[in-house]
C-alpha cells in the first residue's frame, strides 16, 4: 500500500544529495523526476523498464554512426540513467518498494551499456574498417560488469562497511567524491564527445579507464582483506 510522504522520509532523501557534484546534480533532477512521477500514479517499476526502453531506442541511433545519431543516443543514455536514479526515490515516496523492483533496477544497471557501447562499437568499425573498436566496446562492457561485481562480492565481508565509513571520512575523499558517482559521468562524457564530433576517444580513455579503475579497486581490496586476514591471524594467535 502506497504511503504518502513525510517530512523525514523528505529530508532522508535530500540528505544523500551530500555526495559530490555530479552525484547532487543527477539527484535533485531525479527527485525532481519521482515527485512528478508520484503526481502521474506512476510506479517505480514503470520507471525502470522507461530506463530500460531509452537504452534500447538509443542503439539504432549510434548504429547510423552520425553525429546526430550519437548526440540523440547519448540523450537516450542520459535519459535512462536518469530513470534509474528515480526510480527508487519513487519508490520510497510512494511507500512501493517491492521485491521486483530491486530485481528490475539491478537487470536494467547491469545490461544497459550492452544497448550502448555494442552499437557504437559496430558503428566505428563500419566506418573505418577497424576492428579494434570491436575490442573496445567489450573490454569497457566486460570491465564495468566485473567492476560491478567485484564491489558485490567485497560488500559480503564483515569489515567491508568498516572500511568504506574510514574512506568517506578522510579528506581524499572529500575531493574525489566530487566526481565519483561514474555511472553519472559516463552519458555526460559521451554527449560531450558525440557533439565535438570524437565519440572514437570517449570509447578509448573510457575502456582505458575502466582498466586502471578494476585494476585498482581489485588491489585496494585485495589490500584490505590481506589485512584484515592478518589481524584475524594475530588475534587467534594471541588467544
Amino acid at each position: 500500500m502506497a504511503i504518502t510522504e513525510t517530512v523525514d522520509e523528505a529530508y532522508k532523501l535530500r540528505k544523500k544529495a551530500n555526495n559530490g557534484l555530479v552525484y547532487a546534480f543527477y539527484w535533485h533532477l531525479s527527485f525532481l523526476v519521482a515527485r512528478v512521477s508520484k503526481r502521474l500514479s506512476i510506479s517505480p517499476n514503470t520507471l525502470s523498464v522507461a530506463g530500460l526502453v531509452f537504452s534500447i531506442i538509443a542503439t539504432p541511433f549510434f548504429l547510423l554512426g552520425t553525429d546526430f545519431g550519437n548526440i540523440t543516443g547519448s540523450v537516450m543514455f542520459f535519459l535512462a540513467v536518469l530513470m534509474d536514479c528515480a526510480d527508487g526515490k519513487l519508490a520510497r515516496l510512494t511507500g512501493n518498494t517491492t521485491y521486483m523492483g530491486i530485481w528490475l533496477d539491478f537487470i536494467v544497471d547491469y545490461i544497459r551499456r550492452l544497448f550502448i557501447y555494442v552499437p557504437i562499437s559496430y558503428a566505428l568499425f563500419q566506418a573505418t574498417g577497424e576492428s579494434y573498436f570491436f575490442l573496445l566496446g567489450f573490454l569497457l562492457t566486460s570491465l564495468f560488469l566485473a567492476y560491478e561485481v567485484l564491489k558485490i562480492r567485497y560488500d559480503l565481508f564483515p569489515f567491508a562497511q568498516t572500511e568504506q565509513q574510514s574512506i568517506r571520512g578522510s579528506t581524499f575523499h572529500k575531493v574525489v567524491k566530487q566526481f565519483v558517482f561514474i555511472e553519472g559521468i559516463e552519458p555526460l562524457s559521451l554527449l560531450l564527445a558525440s557533439i565535438i564530433g570524437i565519440i572514437s576517444w570517449h570509447l578509448w580513455t573510457w575502456s582505458f579507464g575502466a582498466v586502471i579503475l578494476y585494476v585498482f579497486v581489485a588491489v585496494y581490496y585485495g589490500r584490505t582483506i590481506a589485512k584484515n586476514d592478518r589481524i584475524q591471524i594475530k588475534s587467534t594467535e594471541n588467544e
